[in-house]
C-alpha cells in the first residue's frame, strides 16, 4: 500500500511538533535517513496506521480510526469535486455560544461533550453567521473528514437536481428504467420512491459489526479495487423478502442503487454533477472526495463522502435555503419540503419511523438531519435559521449511549438559541 511506503519518521514528526497533516508530508519525503528510525519512535497514529486494512472501516478503533476518518483518499479510491472561485461567507458572530446542560444526572459543557463523544468537528451557524467551532481529536478547519451516511441525503438531493434537469421524469418511475440490468431482480417493479423511503423489496444485512453483512461486503468490494460492477451484482443477487414500498427498514444498499439511478440518468459520476449543482455554485471553501464502489466506478451514494466542517454546514445552508445555490433553484420547487417529510411506511412489526427521502425527521415539520453511524450529522431547524455540523469517531457503530449523549447536546443548542 502506498500509505505503508510513506510512513516513515523525521524528528520533527517524532517530536510531536508537527500536525497529522504535516507529519505526513515530512514522512513522505523523508529518504533514507528517515527510514532508518525506529517504527516506535513514530507518533501513536503513524504507526497504528500503516496497519490498517481497508476492508475493516468499520470495526477501526483508536487512533487507526481516526486516522482513516480523516484520510478516507489514502486507503480507497476516491473522486474529486471541487470549489469555486467565490465563497459562502460564514461570518463568527460577535461572541460564541456556551454550552452548558444536563444529562444522565451531570453537567456538561461543550468541551465535555466533545472528548466522550470523540468529536473531530464541530460547527454551528445561526441565521448564516458561526456562533460556535471547535475542533479535536487533532483535527482542525481543514481536514476533510468522512460523512458515513450523511452521504445519503446528498444522494437525495442528487436526485432532486436530476428531477430539476429532467434526466430524471419523477419519484415514480421504476429503478429498471435506469437500471435494466436490475430487471428480473427483488428490484423489479420498485419505484424510486421506493428507495428513497428505505422500504426496497430486498433481503439487506445492515449489521455493521458482522463480518459478512452485506454492508460490510460492500465495503469489501470497495477496498478490493477491483471488478467496477462487483457491488451492482452483489445487489442483483439479493432475494425479494416482501412487497416493494410497503416497510421502511434501514439498507444502505438502497442508497447506493439511488446514486447509479443518477449516474445513469445524467449519463456521468456523481462528483462532477455535485461541483456543478452545489459545491462550486454554492461557494464551498474546499474540494470534496467521494469514496468510489471500485478503480473508475460510481461514487458510493450510501455513505463516505469527505468534507471540511464548514462545508458540511454549508451544505446544511444549501438545503435550509431550499436548495438554492449561485442564485439558481437546482432542486424542485417544494423537494426540501417533499424529502424531509415523515413518509416513509411503518418499520417491521409496525414500529413507527421517521424517515422521508434518505433524511431523518428529528421533530415533523421543525427539524431532520443527516445522520452518519459514527456520530456524524448535519442538523436543520428551519425556523431557527439554524444548522448544527457535528462530526466524530465514535468508538462503536451507532452507539446509544453516544448517540443520547448527542441529541441533548444538540437540543441544548436549540435551547440556547430559542
Amino acid at each position: 500500500m502506498l500509505m505503508q511506503d510513506k510512513l516513515r519518521s523525521t524528528e520533527a514528526a517524532k517530536s510531536g511538533a508537527v500536525g497529522r497533516r504535516d507529519a505526513l508530508r515530512l514522512l513522505a519525503g523523508g529518504g533514507l535517513a528517515a527510514s532508518l528510525v525506529s517504527l516506535t519512535s513514530l507518533p501513536a497514529w503513524a504507526q497504528t496506521a500503516r496497519n490498517i486494512d481497508p476492508a475493516k472501516l468499520l470495526f477501526l478503533e483508536g487512533e487507526d480510526q481516526v486516522y482513516a476518518f480523516g484520510n478516507i483518499d489514502k486507503l480507497y479510491p476516491t473522486r474529486a469535486f471541487t470549489r469555486g472561485a467565490s465563497v459562502f461567507a460564514l461570518p463568527k458572530a460577535n461572541s460564541e455560544l456556551d454550552i452548558k446542560f444536563d444529562h444522565e444526572g451531570r453537567s456538561w459543557t461543550t468541551a465535555e461533550f466533545m472528548t466522550h463523544n470523540r468529536v473531530a468537528g464541530l460547527v454551528v451557524v445561526r441565521d448564516g453567521r458561526i456562533i460556535l467551532e471547535r475542533y479535536g481529536l487533532g483535527q482542525n478547519a481543514a481536514t476533510k473528514w468522512t460523512s458515513f451516511s450523511v452521504a445519503k441525503s446528498l444522494t437525495s438531493s442528487l436526485v432532486g437536481a436530476a428531477i430539476k434537469d429532467k434526466h430524471i421524469k419523477s419519484v415514480l418511475e421504476p429503478v429498471t428504467t435506469y437500471l435494466p440490468v436490475l430487471k428480473g431482480t427483488a428490484f423489479d417493479g420498485a419505484i424510486i420512491r421506493d428507495l428513497l423511503r428505505m422500504s426496497g423489496p430486498e433481503a439487506w444485512v445492515e449489521d455493521y459489526l458482522q463480518p459478512d453483512s452485506d454492508v460490510n461486503q460492500h465495503l469489501a468490494i470497495i477496498a478490493s479495487r477491483n471488478k467496477k460492477g462487483a457491488m451492482l451484482e452483489h445487489m442483483t443477487r439479493l432475494k425479494r423478502v416482501r412487497g416493494s414500498g410497503t416497510i421502511n427498514e434501514y439498507r444502505t444498499g438502497e442508497s447506493y442503487i439511488l446514486g447509479e439511478i443518477v449516474a445513469a440518468a445524467i449519463g456521468s459520476p456523481l462528483s462532477p454533477y455535485v461541483t456543478e449543482k452545489i459545491w462550486k455554485p454554492f461557494g464551498m471553501e474546499a474540494d470534496g472526495y467521494w469514496m468510489l464502489t471500485g478503480e473508475g466506478g460510481t461514487e458510493w451514494g450510501g455513505g463516505c463522502f469527505s468534507a471540511t466542517s464548514r462545508d458540511y454546514a454549508r451544505f446544511g445552508q444549501f438545503i435550509l435555503g431550499g436548495g438554492v445555490a449561485g442564485g439558481r433553484q437546482i432542486l424542485p420547487d417544494g423537494w426540501v419540503a417533499e424529502a424531509t417529510e415523515a413518509s416513509a411506511p411503518s418499520g417491521p412489526e409496525g414500529r413507527k419511523t421517521a424517515y422521508g427521502y434518505q433524511w431523518w425527521i428529528t421533530e415533523p415539520g421543525r427539524a431532520f438531519r443527516a445522520v452518519g453511524v459514527f456520530g456524524q450529522q448535519v442538523q436543520i431547524v428551519p425556523h431557527q435559521k439554524l444548522v448544527i455540523s457535528i462530526q466524530s469517531a465514535w468508538p462503536k457503530p451507532g452507539v446509544p449511549v453516544n448517540g443520547a449523549l448527542a441529541t441533548a447536546f444538540v437540543n441544548a443548542i436549540r435551547n440556547a438559541v430559542a
